[in-house]
């Protein structure tokens, strides 16, 4: 109708017959920046960034699954740099973001696969800043996400499949 959309396919790991995962972390801090051109000085900036993965066996060559985690965390400031000195000030936030999932496979027979995906998150953004704004136009989202999709995959014959999906969306 009225609106445009969008359609994306997204392929998840599985999990194997062997438990493995991973963990990574990147951080970053202000003392590595250069100073910013407008003001003439280093601001206030971090980001923390921790995720890990895991998956293996529930059943060996039947069920297995797979999970994942990620959290940011990116302190920061915002400046204002108007016309009107009264009004410059350096505005702290935190801006984070929790991303979560799993997929849970399990094959019934040869021809009969059971695939069951969720994923999850949580953010929160606090926008502002800039030369043409005050602090008092700081803007602040706060995103939640949840979903939910199971797939029954049959092999009927060489020609015929046979796919039925549900899914949950929030």
């Amino acid at each position: 109708g009225r609106s445009s959309g969008v359609q994306v396919n997204a392929v998840t790991k599985s999990g194997t017959n062997q438990l493995a995962g991973t963990f990574s972390g990147y951080f970053r801090h202000d003392k590595l920046r250069a100073a910013d051109l407008v003001t003439g000085r280093n601001l206030p900036y971090e980001n923390q960034q921790l995720s890990g993965t895991i998956g293996g066996p529930i059943r060996r060559d039947r069920v297995h699954f797979f999970a994942h985690y990620e959290y940011e965390r990116e302190p920061a400031t915002r400046l204002y740099t108007t016309p009107f000195p009264h009004f410059n000030r350096d505005l702290s936030v935190v801006n984070s973001e929790k991303m979560t999932g799993g997929r849970l496979d399990a094959q019934f027979s040869p021809r009969t696969r059971l695939a069951v995906r969720f994923s999850g998150g949580w953010g929160q953004n606090t926008g502002g800043g800039g030369g043409t704004t005050t602090p008092s136009d700081v803007t602040q989202a706060t995103r939640e996400m949840k979903q939910v999709l199971g797939t029954l995959t049959q092999v009927l014959s060489n020609q015929a499949v046979n796919e039925i999906k549900v899914g949950y969306n929030d």
